[in-house]
């Protein structure tokens, strides 16, 4: 097994959809901390079911600047090679596979005042056929990354909930995130509207104290 450091934010294209791409070299990024996070052992050799403890040393610059910086580590591991028959003469060939697997695993690094922001810059709720479309433009105007829960219900002119979409939510930089929002059948009233919630509260799977406090957002979007 091996520890590996890499650099990689989730980003999102023009249609909101989000993806992550791993870069090992030539990362400009200010707050990129790739160069300066060393693991300690780097390669280890592990029995079934056995551990190893991995320290982690970070040597930042001076004068850091305030805030939060990041890095991926990432745990490469290879098992032994497996032999498996090919399709040949009488099973004279043989091949041997390698399997690696690889998990990376965001590091952050943070100094001095920390502040979470979040601004909507851009919002609409569209519809097509029998879904909603809600598309954010988010931008992280803190020094950490935001990192919270995001909610958009689907309501009628009674305010029945339709339909509703609860996903975790972390902007690093300036993103975009789309939601489809089924309009299921029923005895709804138009016109429609989205109730938009984005709140640092709520996430279960980080520590408290590992959690930094933002702003709350609260946007209603009509549907036309």
């Amino acid at each position: 097994m091996e520890v590996l450091f890499s650099f990689g934010l989730p980003v999102s294209d023009s249609a909101g959809e989000v993806h992550i791409t791993l870069e090992d070299s030539n990362v400009t990024d200010p707050r990129s901390a790739l160069a300066w996070v060393k693991a300690f052992p780097r390669k280890i050799i592990l029995a079934p079911n056995g551990s190893q403890v991995v320290r982690l040393v970070a040597h930042p610059p001076d004068k850091l600047e305030p805030g939060e910086y990041w890095a991926r580590i990432v745990i490469r591991s290879q098992e032994g090679e497996t032999t498996l028959p090919a399709a040949g003469d009488a099973g004279q060939i043989t091949t041997n596979l390698n399997m690696i697997m690889q998990t990376a695993i965001m590091l952050k690094y943070r100094t001095g005042d920390l502040t979470a922001k979040l601004e909507l810059a851009s919002a609409e709720a569209n519809r097509r056929d029998s879904l909603v479309e809600v598309m954010l433009g988010l931008a992280n105007r803190g020094n950490v990354s935001y990192v919270g829960v995001l909610t958009c219900r689907l309501v009628d002119a009674d305010k029945k909930e339709i339909s509703h979409k609860k996903v975790d939510l972390a902007v690093y930089r300036d993103m975009k995130r789309r939601f489809d929002l089924p309009l299921l059948g029923g005895p709804f009233k138009p016109p429609y509207q989205v109730d938009v919630v984005i709140t640092t509260t709520g996430r279960h799977d980080i520590a408290d104290q590992d959690m930094i406090a933002g702003n709350e957002i609260s946007r209603t979007l009509a549907v036309p």
